[in-house]
């Protein structure tokens, strides 16, 4: 990187600290942090294991 981009670059950041709200600048340094989780098994609670007991205990 040059050093005119850098320079640049740094001066950006500063006046995005200055001008944006706090909670959008911490959002954006915490990323991919903040992403969900990419998997999902589909299970969110009991109600989603019962009928799954069931059917395993139906293939018995």
């Amino acid at each position: 990187m040059t050093e005119k981009v850098r320079k640049h670059a740094e001066k950006e950041r500063e006046r995005i600290e200055k001008e944006e709200d706090e909670v959008v600048v911490n959002s954006d340094e915490s990323f991919p942090a903040s992403d969900p989780p990419s998997f999902n098994p589909g299970i969110t609670g009991p109600t989603d294991i019962e009928p799954l007991e069931k059917e395993a205990e139906k293939k018995k």
